[in-house]
């Protein structure tokens, strides 16, 4: 995810924006509201990264029934760069990006699809600098929507 402050300003981030996926089925807004997104403590610069960002690894992994498993995992280069996601957004809100957080999308699911887990564990890994961020937190299910 990206954390603009200004143009000169730019942090990365790790992040989810959970959905309900049931939920989705009939109202894709509610869905996403209805889950709170989740952020990482600890950012970086993004020209700390700019050089090498299609080489910076995303992972997720989920507690299912007791057991972790991998979830997600694939290179920046997969998803969209930075500055190309920020001027798709520029022409989606038709103004300034100063104040924003933009979750950048995400990858398929490894386990051929969808997994509802009890924990998610999230991170972003720069083998470059030697450093990561990352994230976790209990997922909890509405037994109306389940």
């Amino acid at each position: 995810m990206l954390l603009i402050e200004n143009e000169d300003r730019i942090y990365v981030g790790v992040g989810s924006d959970h959905t309900d996926r049931k939920l989705e089925e009939w109202d894709i807004p509610r869905a996403k509201q209805i889950c709170p997104n989740v952020i990482g403590a600890t950012v970086w610069d993004l020209e700390d990264v700019a050089g090498h960002w299609d080489e910076l690894d995303l992972r997720c992994r989920q507690v299912v029934d007791g057991r972790e498993i991998l979830y997600q995992e694939g290179k920046l280069a997969r998803l969209m760069a930075p500055r190309e996601l920020m001027a798709f957004v520029r022409t989606q809100i038709g103004g300034p990006l100063d104040g924003s957080i933009i979750f950048s999308g995400t990858m398929s699911a490894l386990p051929g699809g969808f997994v509802y887990g009890d924990r998610l564990y999230a991170e972003l890994e720069d083998s470059k600098l030697n450093r990561r961020l990352a994230l976790e937190y209990d997922i909890h299910s509405l037994d109306e929507f389940t």
